[in-house]
């Protein structure tokens, strides 16, 4: 589920936010080992990634930023939480 923000008047892009539910036991999957794997995301997609808890419902993701970045951690979140091994 994704949300547009309101874009300040000069920033560059919109930017929206995206809400992920992370099935049952896929959490450790989409953080990582030490958080490595969110890390991996923020930095190659260059959006701002959330893990649920403190700042909300602890099975949730909330990336925000513009909209090709966070389409592109959507889908690598989502390839995290597909992955088997």
């Amino acid at each position: 589920m994704c949300y547009n923000l309101i874009a300040d008047e000069n920033a560059p892009e919109e930017e929206i936010l995206c809400v992920l539910d992370v099935p049952p036991g896929k959490m450790g999957r989409v953080i990582g080992r030490r958080g490595a794997s969110i890390l991996s995301i923020k930095e190659s997609c260059n959006a701002e990634v959330f893990i649920g808890g403190t700042r909300g419902p602890a099975d949730k993701v909330f990336i925000i930023g513009p909209v090709q970045q966070v389409r592109k951690a959507e889908a690598m979140l989502r390839g995290r939480m597909l992955d088997m091994f």
